[in-house]
């Protein structure tokens, strides 16, 4: 069951994100900046929990936007803890240049989108719109995988 919010916010997002290289831009981009904030997040220590893990910011952060996630949908939010588990997973491979590399690349794609759409980018009216545009790339993703997901085309 897809939650009214759930869909309220997908659907909104959608608006600004018509056009096809907008959309292609955004596919490629916004993994780019999650990936790269992941890793450069993994790179402060936070100390040392019990059994001597590690804590580190990234994990504070993939914490909350779970949390969050988690309430909108209970089956994306799973989703997405799994694309950060892999996200993680590879942060440490992910060198301080190359994770602002990534970070810088996705951001001028994410504008380079919105000129082809002739739209300001969503979180410029909607901050919450950045936590969004993740969830709106993985919903589309299960739909095509024909997993359970919010199909804009059936409401």
């Amino acid at each position: 069951m897809i939650s009214p919010r759930f869909r309220a916010m997908l659907d909104d997002y959608a608006v600004y994100h018509r056009d096809p290289r907008n959309k292609a831009t955004h596919y490629v981009g916004i993994p780019m900046i999650m990936l790269s904030i992941v890793a450069l997040l993994a790179r402060i220590s936070l100390g040392t929990g019990p059994g001597s893990f590690s804590w580190d910011a990234s994990l504070l952060l993939i914490a909350a936007a779970l949390a969050f996630y988690l309430t909108l949908n209970l089956f994306s939010g799973v989703a997405m803890g799994l694309v950060f588990a892999a996200m993680y997973a590879a942060a440490p491979y992910i060198g301080a240049p190359l994770a602002w590399i990534l970070f810088a690349a996705g951001w001028i794609l994410q504008f380079i989108g919105h000129w082809f759409e002739g739209k300001k980018p969503a979180f410029f009216r909607n901050g919450l719109h950045l936590m969004i545009g993740p969830m709106w790339i993985l919903n589309d993703l299960l739909l095509k995988l024909r997993l359970p997901a919010y199909d804009p085309q059936k409401a």
